[in-house]
């Protein structure tokens, strides 16, 4: 079972950025009392979560179309496993007689309210499982060989490795396993090999300013890391010895504190959350020289101070246009979802004699709800056209030529000029709107995200509610929960 004192413990510290540490608590006061509480919702599967952090998909090497959803319970010390096919839970011992068994981490059980898993991370095989936890004093992490999950349906029994400070957050490639740690602040890496996966440190690196959250570049060259205290981004270089090089951010490139990053490799781009009291942001940066990041015009407004960022692995198809899409948490209980497909220009179909009227210009406004299509149709017998939008429906608000138009929610705003003869009934428009983000409601704190690898589902974990969103990507809503 949860409490305040542990979720409370879990809160202060991943989010020890002293100068947004009231907006941040004050946000997080109302916390579920128990773990894995059903709330009776039919689209809810079961598992008994307890304070969900930490999340990564592994797919079945002998079938790539089963997929393995990990959970870190980071106040109980295990992490629960959920076939993704159907999303039950899948026991740890392949003993389906003892109900649901999650993987114990080793060191963790004795004494949850103080000693808290960080971040998981998985192999791309899927074999082993790293979990970085923290106690009062110290912190571990526990290697766990997960090769028989797919086959025999049990995992064995974890091994711990001591750290020399408290771990943060994990980046792992083929055999190279990166991890940020503070008091002392630093960054290790180790490598992981045989089938037994014994893991060696083979590089450390002394920082400042307490490392939190890193990510490596798609070629494995390089990692980025951010900090809780500097608006700086480092950069590490992993091709020979670790080595800290030139910053891809210097200090003052951004106004507040960089927090998560990730990378869209379609265009060479990082997504940086930037933590902020007065104005968080998704800033966008290019990357291409990694030690010399630009930070680039376009950048995003959330709703609410950030906590992780995700980019989608495929492209995917959104109103006609294809797009990798960024997803961001926030504090205020949502998921941001940010979407660059580029609008498309107004088609006029002329039903009749020619008119040619043209829209100019088209705009989203700030409240904008998602990109989409938009179709306005001429009815004569109003002389106004009907807007119709894939997402946001019939509106209520008509267009009129010469007059200017704002949809009903204020997504999109125009103005129809008329053409040169008079229009005629069933003369349309269709266009596309690029509103850059929308928002879907989720529950308590919902924290890290992990996309599948096909794209169609983010699941987000919601730490303070104890439970799993699952939200599919092409109709950006909330199609089921996990508890």
């Amino acid at each position: 079972m949860s409490n305040i004192k542990s979720l409370m413990f879990y809160i202060n510290q991943l989010y020890r950025t002293s100068r947004y540490f009231a907006a941040i608590l004050a946000l997080s006061l109302p916390l579920s009392l128990s773990c894995g509480d059903d709330d009776g919702d039919s689209t809810t599967v079961y598992h008994d979560f307890c304070a969900p952090n930490a999340l990564t998909i592994v797919s079945d090497p002998g079938d790539p179309e089963k997929e393995l959803l990990f959970v870190s319970n980071s106040t109980e010390g295990t992490v629960s496993i959920v076939d993704l096919t159907d999303n039950s839970p899948v026991d740890s011992d392949g003993n389906s007689s003892n109900g649901t068994n999650p993987i114990s981490v080793s060191g963790i059980t004795t004494d949850p309210d103080t000693k808290i898993i960080r971040d998981i991370a998985a192999a791309p095989d899927g074999s082993l499982l790293l979990v970085a936890w923290s106690s009062t004093n110290s912190g571990f992490l526990s290697k766990i060989d997960t090769s028989g999950i797919f086959t025999t349906g049990s995992v064995s029994s974890p091994t711990t490795i001591p750290l020399p400070g408290q771990p943060h957050s994990i980046a792992i490639t083929s055999g190279t396993v990166l991890v940020t740690c503070t008091e002392p602040d630093s960054i290790l890496s180790f490598v992981c090999s045989g089938t037994t996966y014994i893991c060696e440190e083979k590089g450390n690196i002394l920082l400042d300013n307490s490392p939190r959250n890193l990510i490596n570049s798609e070629d494995d060259r390089f990692a980025y890391l951010t900090f809780f205290d500097s608006d700086e981004i480092a950069t590490i270089s992993m091709t020979g010895p670790l080595t800290l090089v030139a910053p891809l951010l210097s200090e003052g490139t951004v106004s507040g504190t960089p927090f998560d990053l990730a990378i869209n490799p379609d265009t060479g781009e990082a997504y940086v959350t930037v933590v902020s009291p007065t104005s968080p942001q998704l800033a966008v940066v290019d990357i291409s020289s990694p030690t010399q990041g630009q930070l680039l015009s376009t950048s995003y407004v959330l709703g609410g101070l950030p906590r992780r960022v995700a980019v989608t692995p495929i492209a995917i198809n959104a109103n006609g246009t294809t797009n990798r899409l960024v997803y961001v948490t926030n504090l205020n209980g949502a998921v941001q979802i940010i979407d660059d497909s580029t609008a498309t220009e107004p088609e006029f179909i002329d039903s009749g004699e020619p008119s040619n009227p043209e829209i100019t210009p088209i705009s989203t406004m700030d409240r904008a709800t998602k990109t989409e299509d938009w179709t306005l149709t001429y009815l004569s017998g109003t002389n106004k056209y009907l807007a119709v939008g894939t997402s946001s429906g019939t509106q209520v608000a008509m267009a009129e030529e010469g007059v200017v138009y704002v949809s009903d929610s204020w997504e999109v705003c125009l103005i129809i000029s008329p053409g040169t003869q008079v229009t005629t009934e069933g003369d349309k428009f269709i266009f596309s709107t690029n509103s850059g983000i929308s928002a879907i409601s989720l529950e308590y704190l919902p924290g890290d995200i992990v996309i599948s690898p096909g794209g169609e589902k983010a699941y987000i974990a919601n730490t303070g509610s104890d439970s799993i969103s699952i939200v599919d990507t092409k109709k950006s809503e909330v199609t089921g929960t996990l508890r």
